[in-house]
């Protein structure tokens, strides 16, 4: 007989310990349009009306993430019992937050251009644009020289003349460099970087909420712990592993500091930042605007 194993425990939080962890929610998750989609309570009855909310979690707590390991330690030294109170809530409130998501017990939903356009392109364009960003840096200036650009689109064909390869040069690079800098990616260097650490040996592309998680988590950690580092191993290996305890990444991207570092220093400057629902609001400012369909 099989052992009856949890795949899921349920945790109770009162409903003023969760209005404390509200404000970390909006500022750093941008959850103020998906808590009632998590909490259908709170839409059916109010929040002040309720007394607890239920989240249903990984079996393990989530207090192992920040356990065995020096770095972490003398980070939990720093900070209050409070602070650390606090982190740990807003955590396990991510960890329902996704497992409301999750398609299955071990995969996420992956979002599709008809259901999530806002997230799907971001998140498959990238290497296209990471390319052809470099194809466009690496095209030779031939000053007052002319050739022909060729497009065909749907069996359509037209061509175009391209002075001192303008197409590339111009055109085509001013719309990788628009929307690479949205990503939080501005400089040759930044693109080469961004393409090694996603195609690492034997690496999968980053799960789509891997992006949400590290940010959300970075500034969560930030605030509290006001670390005068930029970009602590601390806080790199607490993200790392809560990407790994969400089920999102491996345990070999959740021990790559540089790779986790490299993805919050993009994702810091990133236009709008990532969200677990996409801001609404924000996509008068998006890039990809154009490719959704109303």
């Amino acid at each position: 007989m099989e052992a009856n194993v949890r795949k899921y425990q349920e945790i109770t939080i009162d409903i003023d310990r969760y209005k404390k962890m509200r404000p970390y929610l909006e500022a750093y998750f941008n959850d103020q349009y998906c808590e009632t989609t998590f909490f259908p309570d709170i839409l059916l009855y109010g929040i002040d009306a309720i007394q607890n909310l239920t989240l249903q979690n990984y079996p393990t707590n989530i207090e192992a993430i920040f356990e065995n390991d020096d770095w972490i330690k003398l980070f939990l030294d720093k900070i209050t019992t409070d602070d650390y109170d606090t982190i740990c809530w807003v955590l396990r409130i991510i960890n329902h937050c996704l497992l409301c998501r999750q398609h299955d017990e071990d995969t996420f939903d992956p979002p599709t251009p008809y259901e999530c356009p806002e997230n799907f392109y971001p998140n498959n364009l990238i290497d296209d644009l990471l390319k052809m960003y470099l194809l466009c840096e690496d095209a030779p200036d031939e000053p007052y020289m002319l050739n022909e650009v060729t497009i065909k689109v749907n069996g359509c064909t037209e061509k175009f003349h391209n002075y001192d390869n303008y197409f590339v040069r111009g055109l085509l690079k001013d719309f990788c460099t628009r929307i690479l800098n949205a990503e939080g990616i501005s400089t040759k260097e930044e693109v080469i970087e961004t393409l090694k650490a996603r195609h690492k040996a034997g690496r999968k592309p980053m799960n789509y909420y891997s992006s949400v998680i590290i940010y959300g988590t970075y500034r969560l950690l930030k605030e509290i712990s006001r670390e005068e580092a930029t970009i602590s191993g601390a806080i790199c290996r607490i993200i790392g592993r809560f990407l790994y305890y969400l089920k999102l990444e491996p345990i070999s991207v959740a021990q790559d500091e540089q790779y986790i570092r490299t993805n919050v220093i993009r994702l810091v400057k990133k236009i709008p930042h990532p969200s677990l629902l996409r801001v609404k609001e924000a996509k008068r400012n998006d890039p990809y605007l154009f490719l959704y369909r109303k």
